[in-house]
């Protein structure tokens, strides 16, 4: 210290108090890549060396090797220091968008697997319950004959009865056992959780009862459930200015600007018996133009990265999921849009009785299928809008306005990503994965 000019004590003082700021978060980001004892060792040395070379207390006379050395340990300090802005930024977002993928495969596992078994037991229930009430027109005289007694028709209708019932008897029991097993909660549960409980409850299910894809192969991906890429920690940096993410890009930037001010800091001071002007300013050139450079390679790997398939739910969608928002990935053969317009035109606004006929028999069949499930989801004991009652659907009370809002906005929002990829209709012509954002009724 006693070698350096006035003003150059304070840039000292200056750069130190840099230094530990920018130590404390590289210190901090080092521990989310690292075990904590070498996260803590690793995050020191990165900023104590970046400081000796700066505060030219270190590497003097070898300016080459010196300036390398600083390129090195300001990148792994800025590198570090993502993790602790972002983590900052992004405080409990990140396990949430790890876990998302993992409940859309697990409601998508629910619908095509559980929901149909559900949906049987309670069509022949309502079988039963129909043919039993035919039953007794019959035998009170009220029937197509007229006559009382058990006649011939009576006889066919028992016969009938008995059949469902030997088929509720067997599948009832299936239900009530699979139930908890696909119908738990998976808030704050990890995806590796997730999977591990909807392999087991696949694997309980009987063969001759999956449907679909299911049925022809079994097993789950782990790839579904799992964003390996966003798993691995240390690549995160990358994956998110891929994804043009920008509390990433955000975090990254504060992370240049303080240790490139560190390096500013560093080039002003000068020691007393060293003053040449050209070999300061050469130091300062060479520091801007390898910042440049850094930021360009940034940027230009940020542009020649692909875009995300249509067919992928886009980030904001999925962070919806912890904003009350379930997400319902839908399979159709046609526009998102066409699918909500036709079940808007099903619903009575007079009564709230909803066309399901209408919509069952839709010559689109991904449609048709894609309805029941939309129908579940509306229905389920959270949310309430729609009502089922012998075979019946309706809008629930005092239902109809929420609905009709969520649906109109819905609409204009698969209108939007229409129109912003603006596809060929040969592309809408095969079946693809259309999200659809439900209230979950929290």
């Amino acid at each position: 210290m006693s070698k350096l000019h006035q003003h150059d004590k304070l840039l000292f003082v200056a750069l130190l108090i840099l230094n530990i700021g920018s130590g404390i978060t590289t210190i901090q980001g080092a521990t989310q890549i690292f075990p904590l004892g070498v996260g803590v060792f690793s995050g020191f040395a990165i900023q104590a060396m970046l400081f000796l070379l700066l505060s030219r207390l270190a590497a003097r006379h070898t300016p080459v090797r010196k300036w390398v050395a600083v390129f090195v340990f300001a990148s792994l300090s800025v590198y570090t220091s993502f993790f602790a802005y972002y983590g900052t930024l992004t405080t409990n977002v990140r396990s949430e968008s790890l876990r998302d993928p993992a409940v859309v495969a697990h409601q998508k596992l629910v619908a095509e697997v559980y929901t149909p078994l559900e949906n049987q037991l309670g069509e022949l229930q309502n079988q039963i319950k129909s043919y039993e009430a035919q039953k007794r027109k019959e035998i009170e005289g009220n029937g197509i004959p007229g006559t009382e007694g058990d006649g011939e028709i009576a006889t066919r209708l028992q016969n009938k009865i008995r059949a469902a019932e030997d088929k509720v008897a067997t599948l009832e029991p299936l239900v009530e056992r699979l139930e908890p097993l696909f119908k738990y909660e998976t808030d704050k549960m990890p995806p590796e959780k997730i999977l591990d409980l909807d392999r087991k409850a696949l694997s309980t299910v009987p063969r001759e009862r999956l449907i679909g894809d299911f049925k022809a192969n079994p097993i789950l991906q782990e790839s579904t459930y799992i964003d390996k890429v966003s798993s691995i920690r240390i690549l995160e940096p990358f994956h998110k200015i891929s994804q043009k993410d920008p509390v990433a890009v955000f975090a990254l930037t504060i992370a240049i600007m303080i240790d490139g001010m560190i390096i500013l800091l560093g080039t002003a001071i000068e020691p007393r018996q060293r003053k040449d002007p050209f070999e300061t300013h050469s130091h300062l050139i060479a520091t801007i133009i390898i910042g440049v450079k850094s930021s360009w390679a940034t940027i230009e790997k940020a542009i020649r990265q692909p875009r995300l398939p249509f067919d992928t739910p886009r980030e904001d969608e999925t962070l919806g999921l912890r904003d009350g928002v379930n997400l319902v990935t839908l399979r159709l053969k046609g526009r998102g849009s066409a699918f909500l317009e036709e079940f808007y035109n099903a619903i009575s606004p007079e009564t709230g009785l909803i066309d399901y006929e209408r919509l069952r028999g839709n010559a689109n069949t991904t449609f048709a299928t894609s309805y029941r499930i939309l129908l579940d989801a509306l229905s389920n004991p959270r949310l309430q809008w729609i009502g089922i009652n012998s075979n019946q659907c309706y809008v629930a009370n005092k239902c109809y306005a929420p609905l009709m809002r969520w649906l109109s906005q819905e609409m204009v929002h698969q209108c939007e990503q229409e129109e912003v990829h603006k596809a060929s209709e040969e592309f809408y012509a095969s079946p693809r994965n259309v999200p659809i954002r439900i209230p979950s009724g929290i």
